[in-house]
């Protein structure tokens, strides 16, 4: 799961919380947004906002699994 940019009581947040209990990877961009960085706080995986090509996403993902 990818979180782009939730605040503070983000439907985002309870959508990462049932992820969790899935035992899923969940990924947040580091963007200073207030639910994400709980998210990051809390164990999620950081993603950059910078990333030059977004369309290489998946491979990103698959090399950080």
């Amino acid at each position: 799961m990818i979180i782009v940019e939730a605040g503070e009581s983000s439907g985002s947040l309870h959508a990462a919380r049932f992820a969790r209990e899935q035992e899923r990877i969940i990924y947040a961009v580091d963007n200073g947004a207030p639910g994400n960085a709980r998210l990051i706080a809390d164990g999620a995986r950081p993603l950059s906002p910078d990333l030059e090509n977004w369309g290489n996403l998946y491979h990103f993902l698959e090399r950080q699994s």
